[in-house]
């Protein structure tokens, strides 16, 4: 039976899950054991959430398979994979990163069970809100993923972009890259117009590319599109930004000095007068 948790009026419910921000989904049994945990958003409509739902009970019993499993393969790679995958999927998610790691240091590194193993690390780190860690592992696979243009691709690039902010030429290249690669993608607009606000920072932004980049964004795509949306509203701070930037360079007319204020000659000294002769 499902029930909400408030981090406001429950605490001690939240603490005991181990939820420390929301949104968060936590899969007991009868006997209030957790069977899943699921930090994050998994779904935003109805029907992604029913499906969603759906696979749950075999997530649930997948752990049991794949220990059972694993106890009597404790070296066997694909057994370590499907353990590993088996506990991210039910958000035991410190287990399966260490399950990974171990499979991955023994895969030749042309295996192609690295690169779904390095997907599903990313998304798991995503979800301990560990976006640095989560682009370690999709850095390692995002070029192969762009070269076999495999849509995991987009969730590597778009995440991957995001921590290489501080370098906005490096996060441009990938926000690009990604939509350049995807372009059917609903994350497309979102790609292309973070791509196009990179372009905005530091000292000498590009006002004129930006928004022409954005701008385009707004005249070709869906009008209910959230990022779409987000570029109208771009193009207006865009707008402010640079006229308030070319205000500052404009010269000010340099104020001429006031003409000194000319000196008049003194007064002229008046000659002292002569003492009058006296009359005898």
């Amino acid at each position: 039976m499902p029930f909400w948790i408030s981090f406001k009026t429950d605490k001690e419910a939240a603490k005991k899950y181990g939820i420390l921000r929301g949104p968060a989904f936590v899969v007991t049994d009868a006997e209030a054991k957790v069977q899943l945990t699921y930090r994050g958003m998994p779904f935003t409509k109805a029907d992604a959430a029913l499906a969603w739902l759906g696979e749950l009970p075999a997530k649930i019993k997948a752990v049991g398979e794949a220990e059972a499993r694993f106890k009597d393969k404790a070296d066997d790679n694909e057994a370590r994979l499907a353990m590993a995958k088996a506990y991210g999927d039910v958000g035991r998610i410190d287990e399966a990163l260490e399950l990974y790691a171990k499979a991955i240091e023994s895969l030749p590194k042309d295996d192609k069970r690295i690169v779904d193993a390095q997907c599903h690390r990313g998304s798991l780190a995503t979800q301990k809100n560990d976006l640095q860690l989560a682009a370690k592992f999709y850095g390692e696979v995002f070029p192969r993923l762009v070269e076999a243009k495999d849509e995991r691709g987009v969730e590597a690039g778009m995440t991957l972009a995001m921590t290489q902010r501080r370098d906005p030429a490096e996060a441009r290249k990938t926000f690009l890259k990604v939509a350049e690669t995807f372009p059917k993608h609903e994350r497309v607009w979102e790609a292309r117009v973070m791509g196009a606000m990179c372009l905005l920072s530091g000292k000498s932004p590009d006002f004129e590319t930006a928004t022409a980049e954005i701008k385009q964004v707004v005249d070709t795509g869906p009008a209910d599109n959230q990022w779409v949306k987000n570029g109208a509203t771009y193009l207006k701070a865009i707008e402010a930004r640079a006229k308030k930037m070319a205000e500052k360079r404009e010269p000010q007319a340099e104020e001429k000095p006031a003409a000194p204020t000319p000196k008049s000659d003194p007064p002229p000294k008046e000659a002292p007068e002569k003492p009058k002769e006296e009359e005898f």
